[in-house]
């Protein structure tokens, strides 16, 4: 049991067993009859770091503002839509205790529908820009920068009659892309949750 009460591996465990659990609802759903990924949208995420111990958690809120681009692609349709978001990160801080850390990030996002376009099932992929308000520093890893990148890949699934909702499943990795070392770098796995206008 470690000092916040917790087996080592007891969050990230949890969330595993939810990301399950969210799957096995996900494909239980009817298909929406309508994708809306030309329209904004708002979204909420949250989740944990990928350590079995002393895990960092974050809770972002974002805006997502669709391009005009889109083009066939093996048997699918690509699309491209634009992220921006602001997160607090929860994590262990050095000495004991907890340190928050506000980040804001901005990245473009290309994203892939099977079934020329018409499926409910999506894969996102991309690249961004973020900016922590100070130094990232836990007991094991402490960033360098402020400002780094950050790779997402998300799968998902529209959801709800209108086809407005969207649930996703998230790996999302911050690094300084080694401008600046010690860059070890940071993975979050997240649950998502957006609405479409």
């Amino acid at each position: 049991m470690n000092a916040a009460g917790r087996f080592p591996g007891q969050s990230f465990a949890s969330l595993r067993l939810a990301s399950a659990a969210l799957w096995l609802a996900l494909a239980s759903l009817p298909a929406a009859a309508q994708v809306m990924d030309a329209n904004r949208g708002i979204y909420g995420q949250t989740g944990l770091t990928t350590h079995s111990t002393r895990s960092s958690s974050a809770t972002t809120i974002g805006l997502v503002t669709p391009a005009q681009w889109h083009t066939d692609w093996w048997n699918g349709k690509l699309s491209s839509y634009g992220d921006v978001f602001l997160s607090d990160w929860r994590a262990p801080a050095i000495g004991g205790g907890t340190s928050s850390y506000r980040q804001i990030g901005v990245m473009p996002v290309l994203r892939y529908r099977p079934n020329d376009g018409g499926s409910a099932w999506f894969v996102d992929a991309g690249l961004g820009l973020s900016h922590l308000d100070r130094i990232y520093a836990t007991p094991d890893r402490t960033f360098s920068t402020r400002l780094n990148f950050f790779e997402s890949f998300r799968l998902g699934r529209t959801i709800g009659a209108q086809g407005r909702y969207e649930l996703a499943v998230q790996l999302q990795h911050f690094s300084n892309a080694g401008i600046r070392e010690p860059n070890p770098g940071e993975t979050f796995i997240q649950l998502r949750f957006a609405a479409r206008f």
